[in-house]
């Protein structure tokens, strides 16, 4: 991931009556959705991720979160069958929320036959759709999650330094492919166990070039040291992306931005 002198991350406040157009006001100010004369000629893979069950508060990218950023980048000028969708998940109990996402798709004419993690990946440029949730051992669980598990990462039960070694091999490999990430933050997980989650409406969205970048301003919101939470630190020290929260410029609803949280698994 090439960090560029000014690291532009959008967040954006929303409603559920609004927040399609608000997706698509969140990606226009990300860069990641703007018209152009090649937008028909542009190509996405979304990598989406769920963990088994779907149930819980932040538990897997909602549906609202796919219909947006789909319409977004078809309102671009993106053709639907340019778009295909990634699972980033192994686990078999990710089932409903696919099923949810397939439905989405083929509301849009987007080809719904989902790419898993174990099949060849789509060369497309990728966009991370994540969402937010705090992790006993990870700190956070946010878009380098995401591409973590497109990679077939164990998140679960491995070894921090073991998991922050792989994915850095894998993001250096990877680095031309990753066009961005998305972060749905309307319902955050509070809790340091997937079984134990506390839902906390926080009613935003957040996207960047950068999906370390996009993480660090979610860390700061979840009232985290993004250089503390392991995943986050070991790309940014690595100069894999930006977790320098003072060098990343925050555009879009800015001014009433809360300075965290209060998230009870960060105190």
């Amino acid at each position: 991931m090439v960090v560029h002198h000014e690291t532009v991350v959008a967040v954006v406040a929303t409603r559920p009556e609004t927040v399609l157009a608000d997706y698509a006001r969140l990606l226009d100010l990300a860069g990641l959705a703007t018209p152009g004369d090649d937008a028909g000629e542009r190509s996405w893979s979304l990598v989406a991720s769920a963990t088994a069950g779907g149930s819980g508060p932040a538990s897997t990218c909602p549906p609202w979160q796919m219909e947006g950023v789909v319409s977004a980048l078809l309102d671009a000028g993106c053709r639907p069958e340019n778009i295909s969708l990634t699972v980033a998940s192994r686990q078999p109990g990710a089932g409903p929320a696919v099923q949810q996402w397939r439905r989405v798709l083929a509301d849009y004419d987007v080809d719904d036959m989902p790419v898993g993690p174990n099949d060849a990946p789509s060369a497309a440029p990728r966009l991370l759709l994540a969402n937010l949730r705090t992790h006993g051992r990870l700190g956070l669980v946010g878009a380098v999650a995401a591409q973590a598990r497109a990679a077939l990462i164990d998140l679960e039960t491995g070894d921090n330094e073991a998991v922050a070694d792989r994915l850095q091999t894998i993001w250096k490999r990877d680095a031309s492919l990753v066009a961005g990430a998305v972060v749905d933050a309307t319902v955050v997980g509070d809790g340091t166990t997937e079984s134990a989650l506390v839902p906390v409406a926080a009613h935003l969205i957040l996207a960047g070039r950068d999906p370390v970048a996009v993480d660090a301003v979610a860390c700061r919101l979840a009232g985290l040291d993004p250089n503390r939470v392991p995943l986050v630190g070991a790309l940014g020290g690595a100069d894999l992306g930006c977790s320098d929260l003072a060098a990343i410029h925050l555009v879009g609803d800015t001014d009433g931005l809360p300075a965290s949280l209060d998230l009870v698994s960060a105190r």
